[in-house]
């Protein structure tokens, strides 16, 4: 299975710190799992989103979210189009 590159942007430190923790407790593949400010980066597979999905949902975030093929850079996905973004919560 394809593994990408998430950045994914919270509102704040605490929503990072929760998402970080609840990213940690899943059944998925993961890697690189940090948090920086109110950024959490990890490399993971397509379900990441949907699990990102429904923590927007229960905490009542907005949370945005940069995908990229992993292997590549975001400057070189950001050209190439393949950089995909999502928008989650209220």
């Amino acid at each position: 299975m394809a593994e990408f590159d998430f950045g994914i942007d919270c509102p704040d430190e605490e929503v990072a710190e929760k998402l970080r923790a609840e990213i940690e407790g899943q059944q998925i593949f993961q890697d690189g799992l940090d948090v920086d400010d109110e950024r959490v980066s990890v490399t993971s597979q397509q379900g990441m989103l949907k699990i990102i999905e429904e923590f927007a949902k229960k905490e009542s975030a907005s949370i945005d979210v940069e995908v990229w093929p992993n292997g590549t850079e975001y400057d070189e996905a950001e050209e190439s189009g393949d950089l995909e973004t999502h928008s989650f919560g209220d």
